[in-house]
């Protein structure tokens, strides 16, 4: 007779014999992503802190908007410390001097830079021109007066001198000159106004009286 078994057998247990060599692991792109990200973060910060030690120089900005033409005054500048290329022609602080005066040959926004290359290079007035400024009350002149505006001021006679000459020549009881408006500057209901005009005309405007002078618009062909 075949004997009976009578407990269970228990499951063998079976060894896996393994050889020393791991399996590759996966790449974690995610992580590979972050590292490289934060190398470049770490380049970037690298640069900023470089170009914070370069050396900022006082340069010049526009405090205002200056239109073309206008000529160049110390209050219409303003300071600001920026690291220079010579390749931008800034104006430096220190040379605000050689600017000032100048003729802007372009318009400029304020807060812009400014730039040899915005200045006029030629001389400025040219020759047979002068410049000068004149102080107007309210009503002697165009309220809405701007620069770039050709006009006429006429001028009572003053009684003696060569404006008085010039108008009695003319038979007029009044003497006048054409000019170009270069800037305008409010002073309360005053204004003082920037001009260029003829330099034959300035031993006249010398000598006479604007307390009664009026400045008039003219037209772009020279009509009224």
């Amino acid at each position: 007779m075949s004997q009976m078994m009578t407990s269970e057998s228990a499951p063998a247990e079976v060894e896996y014999e393994t050889s020393g060599t791991r399996l590759p692991r996966r790449r974690s792109w995610p992580l590979a992503l972050v590292g490289a990200l934060a190398m470049v973060v770490s380049a970037v910060g690298f640069a900023l802190v470089v170009l914070n030690g370069e050396e900022r120089v006082p340069v010049l900005v526009a405090a205002r908007d200056i239109t073309a033409g206008e000529v160049l005054q110390l209050a219409d500048t303003a300071e600001v410390l920026m690291v220079v290329d010579d390749r931008l022609g800034l104006i430096e602080a220190d040379a605000a001097s050689a600017a000032i005066g100048s003729a802007l040959a372009v318009p400029v926004v304020a807060g812009t830079p400014l730039t040899e290359g915005m200045l006029s290079g030629s001389a400025w007035p040219e020759s047979g021109r002068a410049v000068t400024t004149l102080l107007l009350a309210a009503g002697q002149f165009p309220m809405d007066a701007q620069p770039g505006w050709r006009v006429a001021v006429y001028v009572p006679l003053s009684g003696s001198g060569e404006s008085e000459d010039a108008a009695a020549a003319s038979g007029s009881a009044v003497w006048s000159f054409e000019a170009v408006v270069l800037s305008v500057t409010a002073t309360g209901e005053d204004a003082l106004f920037g001009v260029e005009f003829a330099e034959e005309d300035a031993a006249s405007l010398a000598l006479a009286s604007l307390d009664g002078a009026v400045m008039v618009a003219l037209g772009s062909n020279g009509s009224n």
